[in-house]
């Protein structure tokens, strides 16, 4: 009897487990499909530049922050510098020496604050912290401190709380 029991038990499982269930229509993957999903907008920890606005618009800086503008020009007198291929501005931190004076500016790419000059050369860097500053130049083949106008000495740009700095026109000669 228990033989009996065992064998409709058995038999039990395996209709139950041959039971005819309605196909399901999936398509076959393709060797071009992916597997991971569908990349989504990263935000870069990189800084990104910021775009200038109007020329006779200066964005007001956030409370307790400073803003940087002027305009980049050629050797020659109202040439922009757009000729020379991309450029990038960075506001780039000083870095003083034990007795107080400033030694060298600190260039970091990844969190300095960063402007793109728009086709006349104009540049704008809102919201930027109080403090002192070099302003450097920076192409695909080469970096360097823009000096101060009429003056062989790098330009140092003193950024105060809720103030505009406008440091005018600042001819460049790439060295």
């Amino acid at each position: 009897m228990t033989r009996l029991i065992w064998f409709l038990l058995a038999l039990t499982l395996v209709i139950t487990g041959c039971a005819s269930r309605e196909p399901t229509a999936s398509p076959s993957p393709s060797p071009l499909d992916s597997p991971l999903s569908p990349p989504s907008r990263a935000v870069s920890p990189l800084a990104t530049p910021t775009s200038v606005p109007a020329p006779e618009t200066i964005p007001s800086p956030q409370a307790g922050l400073g803003a940087v503008t002027g305009r980049l020009v050629g050797p020659q007198t109202g040439q922009t510098v757009e000729s020379t291929g991309p450029v990038l501005l960075y506001l780039t931190p000083l870095l003083y020496s034990t007795d107080g004076t400033s030694t060298m500016a600190k260039l970091d790419k990844n969190g300095a604050p960063m402007s793109l000059p728009d086709e006349t050369g104009r540049f704008v860097f809102p919201d930027v912290e109080p403090g002192e500053y070099a302003l450097a130049y920076s192409t695909v083949t080469s970096e360097f401190l823009l000096r101060a106008p009429a003056s062989d000495e790098d330009l140092v740009i003193t950024v105060a709380a809720d103030q505009v700095v406008d440091v005018g026109e600042l001819h460049v000669e790439a060295p």
